[in-house]
């Protein structure tokens, strides 16, 4: 079943963002150091209001977070697939997922294993969420891919990504892939790449292409389209890595949250290198 093909009677707001890990910002400018922006990111994430959050790079030097975004529930795991309650376990650039507690509880988590390049392990998390008032079941992934677009490992990754999001969730029930996949839906040329094709190929449809095609403004690349800035000049940037990739769910709407937000010293930052995506589904 498409992304088209469902009549929603439940609406669920999602959201993904790459907060720039402690390690990310070392030699940026210092507005940007992670006790300064650490609320800014907060703030950021908290005005989202999703009722499910994919946040990826966060780790162990994220001070506040954890407490800062106490009214969502967590599901976290270690690089070596431990799970935990704790970001102060985390020593890695983690993805993670925060739901509302309220709106559902947690079925079932767990930990996939995507591989390492020599800098780094990269895995996903998912969760088996059912609304509790309805008592149907979203699954959720939360990932980090590598940032070789055309690499061997990606490739890897997102056939590990989707070998086992298609064994885990049941046809016919929704699914959400969030975060920063690192993948860019056209090259220089305008060819769609591969690992793009191969995700969007599957049962999993694009939040952004389906909305900007609906809405008839569709951009394949363009600043309008971009989910990063430069954090030397403070100008927006044309790539496209952040993704909300919807099956079983009807996309409702797709946003970039660009607004500014004030760190400790005052000033209006974007607050991480990335901005947060947001997308309401119906199911």
């Amino acid at each position: 079943m498409g992304a088209g093909e469902v009549t929603p009677d439940i609406k669920v707001k999602t959201a993904s963002y790459n907060v720039w890990s402690q390690g990310g910002r070392a030699g940026a400018d210092e507005k940007y150091t992670w006790s300064k922006a650490g609320p800014a990111v907060i703030e950021c994430i908290l005005n989202a209001d999703a009722d499910i959050v994919s946040l990826q790079e966060v780790n162990s030097s994220s001070a506040g977070l954890h407490s800062g975004l106490d009214s969502y529930a967590w599901v976290i795991y270690t690089k070596d697939g431990t799970k935990t309650t704790l970001i102060g376990d985390l020593d890695s650039q983690s993805p993670v997922i925060l739901y509302k507690s309220s709106m559902f509880s947690l079925q079932s988590s767990g930990w996939i294993d995507l591989g390492e390049d020599a800098t780094k392990p990269y895995w996903a998390v998912y969760a088996q969420l059912r609304h509790r008032s309805s008592g149907k079941d979203l699954w959720v992934f939360s990932t980090h891919l590598n940032n070789e677009q055309d690499s061997a490992l990606q490739t890897s990754q997102v056939s590990t990504l989707l070998s086992n999001a298609e064994s885990l969730v049941p046809e016919g029930t929704a699914s959400v892939i969030m975060g920063d996949l690192n993948i860019f839906p056209i090259d220089n040329s305008g060819n769609a790449i591969a690992n793009y094709a191969t995700l969007t190929g599957s049962r999993w449809n694009d939040a952004y292409d389906t909305v900007s095609a609906r809405e008839g403004n569709y951009v394949a690349k363009g600043l309008a389209s971009g989910t990063m800035h430069n954090t030397s000049t403070g100008g927006l940037t044309s790539v496209r890595t952040d993704h909300i990739l919807v099956s079983d769910a009807a996309i409702l709407s797709y946003g970039v949250d660009r607004s500014k937000y004030e760190n400790t010293d005052g000033t209006a930052i974007w607050p991480s290198d990335h901005f947060l995506i947001y997308s309401s589904i119906g199911m």
